[in-house]
């Protein structure tokens, strides 16, 4: 399969990696990490959500590194890209059907997201929160990535499954290039990192870490 495997293609794979609070496990273990990272010192964490489509998953990692870094002095920085401007636009408004809030925690869906129109029927995420989160376009077959390395955090999911072993490993390889060591990996489920490719340590299910040198 050629590199155009890449490309954003299937409205199928779209849904999948989509939706807010659809994995609150490897939330939960960003939780753990951003902590800890808080806790010996750091002063600022940045996320990349690769494919982020209509925005759901990178406003989902805001709620949470707000919520965990809210009484700290860490800035967050997060960036959704996708290949779609489309998708891009709707993300940039930051503006969905309120069912869609359903898996959010009611304690960060009060704290994070507000009533967009009087029928009640769509709510938006807030605004202090919306500027933590920039959205470009970039597309995974255009590689290398025109990322500054040092990422704290990749959420990338539901990319690996239609692409041979070529071009599963080249993804791979070039998201363990621009992630900072001891950062995060996240996957889909069912997504791992294969045993060939070294330098990642398994925290959970389709959660990485990247192998700090010594």
């Amino acid at each position: 399969m050629s590199a155009a495997a890449l490309a954003l293609t299937h409205d199928a794979r779209r849904r999948a990696r989509q939706g807010f609070f659809r994995d609150p496990e490897q939330l939960a273990s960003l939780t753990r990490e951003a902590a800890r990272w808080a806790r010996a010192g750091a002063s600022e964490i940045r996320v990349w959500c690769a494919a982020a489509g209509t925005g759901e998953v990178p406003y989902s990692v805001a709620m949470v590194l707000d919520q965990v870094l809210r009484d700290s002095p860490v800035e967050f920085r997060i960036l959704g890209t996708d290949s779609s401007t489309r998708a891009l636009a709707f993300a940039r408004q930051a503006r969905y059907p309120a069912a869609q809030f359903a898996q959010v925690p009611l304690a960060l869906r009060a704290r994070y997201c507000e009533l967009a129109s009087v029928s009640g029927n769509d709510e938006r995420v807030v605004a202090n929160l919306r500027l933590r989160v920039a959205f470009r376009r970039l597309s995974l077959a255009t590689q290398p990535f025109a990322l500054r390395p040092g990422l704290d955090v990749i959420v990338c999911r539901e990319q690996l499954g239609d692409l041979n072993t070529f071009d599963r490993r080249r993804l791979l390889a070039e998201l363990q290039r621009v992630l900072a060591p001891g950062g995060l990996l996240l996957l889909g489920r069912g997504e791992k990192v294969e045993a060939s490719l070294a330098g990642f340590e398994v925290l959970t299910c389709s959660v990485y870490r990247k192998v700090e040198v010594e």
